[in-house]
């Protein structure tokens, strides 16, 4: 995911493209699909079953992805434009042509914690793994119990996030990892505290509940991380 740096696919910055061929291949792209049988690329197992090895099956474009692999960073950008994406990630459609609220409040930190804590762990190297089945069950609000004007500010709040890098959980939450989590107090970005609060607001909870779940996120990571070193 090193390539979505933002909560927003960017694709000007993805350096890698696909062919994806819908009609008649024109004169140029005909030479290429040449070049490629050249290679040998249309006896590779994975294609030379198709009718036109070069042709990719059709696709429902996504509304968000996410990495397979989870270390300190957390997000499920968005996205806007046409792009495919390897099995490297997971994509997720909504159902909800309005699929922004809801990619904005899966981009809260209380769907952090809910995948944080649903992932499937490997000490050893530090990451968490995240398949079709955690994403499904990732907990999150129903948009539809946000009043009008809440849900319009919880996309305008996450819309304005987009154009910013994904920082570390700790930096998102104003934790330094390197001290006790317990002992500091929770210092989120104004733009997570912002989003944050009205998902909070939405679920009831307290100003202590609040830093509960700032806590356990940060803390949570900060163990997989250390169980990680000291293998």
């Amino acid at each position: 995911m090193k390539e979505v740096e933002n909560y927003q696919v960017n694709i000007n910055l993805l350096k890698s493209l696909v062919l994806f061929c819908k009609e008649k291949p024109s004169k140029n792209l005909l030479d290429y699909i040449k070049w490629g049988e050249k290679q040998n690329f249309h006896k590779r197992p994975s294609v030379k079953s198709r009718e036109h090895w070069y042709i990719l099956p059709e696709k429902t474009f996504p509304h968000f992805v996410s990495n397979r692999f989870l270390g300190e960073r957390f997000g499920f950008p968005i996205i806007k434009n046409e792009v495919l994406v390897c099995d490297v990630f997971f994509v997720g459609i909504f159902k909800d042509i309005d699929f922004d609220i809801y990619v904005s409040i899966m981009n809260g930190t209380f769907s952090f914690l809910s995948i944080e804590v649903i992932a499937r762990k490997t000490y050893g190297i530090g990451v968490a793994y995240i398949y079709g089945p955690e994403i499904s069950n990732l907990l999150m609000i129903n948009p539809k119990i946000l009043k009008h004007e809440e849900s319009v500010k919880t996309k305008e709040i996450f819309a304005n996030m987009r154009n910013r890098p994904i920082y570390s959980i700790f930096t998102e939450l104003g934790f330094d990892p390197n001290k006790p989590i317990r002992e500091q107090e929770p210092n989120p970005l104004p733009d997570r505290k912002a989003l944050d609060d009205i998902i909070f607001d939405a679920l009831g909870l307290t100003e202590e509940e609040r830093k509960e779940v700032y806590w356990a996120v940060a803390e949570l990571v900060k163990t997989r991380l250390e169980k990680a070193r000291s293998v």
